[in-house]
């Protein structure tokens, strides 16, 4: 089987690096990864405001004060049916369906304690967040496909859950040279993208393994079914249940599968004041918050080059988008 290796010159590399978000704005220390929340005007960012900013000095301690009261704060989210199924689904793809596509034209129809619940839950800084992170992952994934040009590209989504972001990125591009590869150990998930991707007619440029990220990745020259060109490596909502030797353990597996030119794109949550709320209320439990600087710490200890990486934070603080090219080709397989 012939193996991929890259087919860009160093002068095209370097193209496609100054086209992608990888160009440092933050005028940060060398030889450490750049960090910066974003400000990209173009993107229908949800924003806080002072009036709201205002507001949370006496919201965020109520909610914090209700996760002492776990049984209360269920019992009033739960006159949500949204909420009800967040919390029913919590951690999977149906969650953050609802959270991502949460009806709002016709939420006038519904009972007046569901309305006041719903509008409460799905305007916190982390529903919110969640969304503004969508936006952020699908603007790189949209950059790094544009700075291919012509050349075959795939996605390879690990632990794709709907696939949503991937399938929206793919259909909204002029390029019919993208295709995916859409990994999940969830079954449901997986029958879940693949109707999705029948909607957006996209079945045929998509592929989808069954299984667990570090068995796709030991499996991966054949997984990829002798494709040669670029790839893009994305990992959403996956490390922020792994512990930090896990992660350093994943990303080698991804870095080692990748040539120059390739993209990884993985992202963590940080610590954040609704933390309580999430786990106790919504029964939303993450195992581990990090902070960005942490993050880049990871990255470099799987042996991606800082100059290389760029941390994104989307504009509240709560997620932080992890991007990293290769650019030599030296590496150590893992």
């Amino acid at each position: 089987m012939e193996v991929r290796t890259t087919f860009l010159t160093p002068e095209e590399l370097r193209e496609i690096i100054n086209y992608s978000s990888l160009v440092r704005k933050d005028g940060g220390e060398e030889g450490k990864i750049g960090i910066e929340k974003d400000s990209d005007s173009n993107l229908p960012y949800e924003l806080i405001g002072w009036q709201r900013k205002l507001v949370n000095l006496f919201f965020l301690p109520i909610m914090s004060l209700l996760a002492n009261f776990s049984k209360l704060g269920v019992w009033i989210f739960f006159r949500s049916i949204a909420c009800r199924s967040v919390r029913k689904y919590a951690t999977g793809h149906k969650a953050l369906e609802i959270i991502y596509t949460f009806p709002w034209k016709n939420l006038e129809s519904r009972p007046f304690v569901d309305r006041i619940a719903s509008k409460i839950f799905f305007n916190i800084l982390n529903a919110k967040a969640v969304r503004n992170r969508r936006l952020l992952v699908q603007r790189e994934l949209s950059c790094a496909i544009n700075g291919f040009w012509s050349r075959d590209v795939m996605i390879a989504s690990l632990g794709s859950g709907s696939a949503r972001p991937v399938l929206e990125v793919i259909s909204g591009s002029n390029q019919k040279n993208i295709r995916a590869m859409l990994v999940d150990a969830d079954k449901s998930a997986i029958k879940y993208s693949k109707s999705l991707a029948k909607k957006f007619g996209l079945d045929a440029r998509l592929s989808w393994h069954r299984g667990l990220i570090k068995k796709f990745l030991k499996e991966f020259d054949d997984s990829i079914g002798g494709f040669l060109g670029s790839i893009i490596f994305e990992m959403v909502g996956i490390i922020d249940y792994l512990s930090d030797e896990v992660v350093i353990d994943l990303f080698k597996s991804v870095r080692s599968r990748m040539v120059p030119g390739d993209l990884f794109i993985t992202c963590n949550i940080a610590p954040n004041p609704e933390k309580r709320f999430m786990d106790r209320i919504i029964g939303w439990k993450m195992d581990y918050y990090r902070a960005p600087e942490r993050l880049a710490n990871l990255a470099v200890s799987a042996g991606f080059n800082p100059v290389d990486c760029r941390i994104i934070g989307e504009p509240i603080g709560i997620h932080w988008i992890l991007i990293c090219r290769v650019v030599n080709a030296d590496k150590e397989v893992n």
